[in-house]
Parts: structure tokens; C-alpha cells; sequence
């Protein structure tokens, strides 16, 4: 493989969409949302729960989302910047959400907590929405928690650090077969670091955003 798998898809990214998976436990014919699709993680995450039979739908930003669930053959992708996000959202998953992978925040989990199956589930995984502020976190459809019995799991790699070793022979060996992949967005030059680092967190690009210092 390139060294660069090990900054992304057999990295730290590829490993915390294996642990939040693990948690989620997607089975066959259920609905799995994902946030954040078009990000490296989100990726893997959508790979992951399409191999274990579920029904997936992405959530990127403009075109991306469309095109992460064309590369991988996902049920659907909504772009969450649209003014009808949870319309649409809704239509795409019609008997509901059973797991969800979250990565953005309130913007994206209220919709979701909206179309909450009994007893769903969801890996809180990231905030980024709301990294930048320490104002209070609302929603709308929090009473969905307790009517549904829906299970937030949030969860740092970090507390699972025994369990690399082994999610990397796994996604090593996924992604040497071709059962796993997914796009990087290369930047040039040394330089090129902040815009790069400003690019990810604005949600530029599909993949992982890695700079080449030197050939």
C-alpha cells in the first residue's frame, strides 16, 4: 500500500469509523446514516456499514454527498446545506433510521433524531460544528431519546487504543483485497499546510487532505 493509507484509510481515520461501527453494530437491512460522509472517516464508515447489509445514506456538503454514494453504491446522499435538508432526508430514509454515525452536530443529529427507529443507535464520534463556540447545544427532538430508547454512544479512539493493532491487520486486509477505499485530497508544498488544514475543516475535497512536502 502507499504510506499514505497509514495517515488516512488505515490510520487514525480508518480506525475510528471501525470502532464507532463496532458500536453501532449495523445489520442487514437496517438504515445507517452517516455525517460528514465525504471526510475520510465518513468514508470508511459508509464502506463499513454497506459490508455488513445495511441500507446506507450519506450526508456531505453541495454535490459531495452525491458523489461519495455514487462511488460506493450507497442508497442515497443529501447534501445537508440545502434548505430542505430534513425533507430530503426524510424521503431517503422512509422506514426511518436505525444507526447513525456523527460527526457534525446538532445541524445533522436533530433531523436524525427525528426519523429515530425504536431503540436506535447512534456513535457520536465528533462535534466539529460546534468546536468553535461554547454556546449551548439544542434540540428540537430531544424528547426522541427517551420515547424511542435511543442509544448515543460518543466515543474516542483514544480509550481504545488496545484494539489497534488488530483493527489494522482488518483494514489492511480490506483495503489490499479492494474491499475498502477511498479518494485523498493531495496539497503541494510545505506552504500548503494551513490552506489544507482550512480546507478540511471547511469540508473541501473528498478524503483525506494530505500535503506533499517532497517526491
Amino acid at each position: 500500500m502507499p504510506l499514505s493509507a497509514y495517515l488516512g484509510i488505515a490510520g487514525h481515520s480508518g480506525f475510528t469509523a471501525m470502532v464507532g461501527m463496532n458500536l453501532l453494530d449495523p445489520q442487514p437491512g437496517q438504515t445507517v446514516v452517516v455525517s460528514s460522509a465525504a471526510g475520510m472517516v465518513g468514508l470508511v464508515a459508509c464502506q463499513l456499514a454497506k459490508r455488513a447489509g445495511a441500507r446506507v445514506v450519506a450526508i456531505a456538503g453541495g454535490g459531495k454527498a452525491e458523489r461519495v454514494a455514487h462511488l460506493y453504491g450507497l442508497a442515497a446522499g443529501i447534501d445537508h446545506s440545502a434548505p430542505d435538508f430534513p425533507v430530503l432526508l426524510a424521503s431517503a430514509c422512509p422506514n426511518g433510521v436505525d444507526r447513525h454515525f456523527e460527526n457534525v452536530g446538532a445541524k445533522i443529529l436533530d433531523p436524525v433524531l427525528e426519523l429515530a427507529n425504536d431503540t436506535a443507535r447512534i456513535a457520536l464520534c465528533g462535534l466539529i460544528q460546534h468546536y468553535g463556540d461554547d454556546g449551548p447545544i439544542c434540540l428540537s427532538h430531544f424528547r426522541k431519546i427517551l420515547l424511542k430508547g435511543v442509544s448515543i454512544l460518543p466515543f474516542s479512539i483514544y480509550r481504545h487504543e488496545e484494539d489497534y493493532p488488530a483493527a489494522l491487520r482488518d483494514l489492511e486486509a480490506m483495503i489490499l483485497s479492494g474491499a475498502l477505499h477511498a479518494p485523498e485530497t493531495i496539497h503541494d508544498g510545505f506552504d500548503a499546510i494551513p490552506d489544507a488544514f482550512l480546507a478540511m475543516l471547511a469540508g473541501h475535497g473528498i478524503g483525506k487532505h494530505l500535503v506533499k512536502v517532497a517526491d
